[in-house]
């Protein structure tokens, strides 16, 4: 570009560079909102899980049902009962009754 062409382009580039500048704190303002709204999904998400947890029909299993799955569990994979352990209070409390998963610690 010639002389005056050439000064025309750098100031349509300033103004771009404007432009940028009036976009970057809506963007940053919209990042934020999305960020936030991103914390509220994940946290009703997490609610939504609980709520279903407790509709779990595995919560309805009587004791004596999740000794035996727990005592067959044990039989093939030994590591399972401390994991068993950690779901819930109830399971634990299933598990730490359940004289046939501590028979042979």
């Amino acid at each position: 570009p010639e002389g005056g062409e050439a000064d025309g382009i750098l100031r349509t580039i300033q103004a771009i560079d404007s432009e940028f500048e009036r976009y970057d704190p809506e963007i940053a303002r919209i990042q934020a909102i999305l960020a936030s709204l991103q914390t509220r999904r994940r946290n009703l998400k997490w609610y939504q899980d609980c709520c279903r947890g407790v509709l779990s029909p595995m919560r309805k299993l009587p004791p004596e049902v999740l000794q035996t799955i727990f005592v067959c569990a044990r039989g093939s994979e030994p590591d399972v009962i401390p994991a068993v352990g950690q779901v819930c209070r109830h399971w634990r409390n299933v598990a730490v009754g359940t004289p046939k998963l501590w028979s042979n610690i």
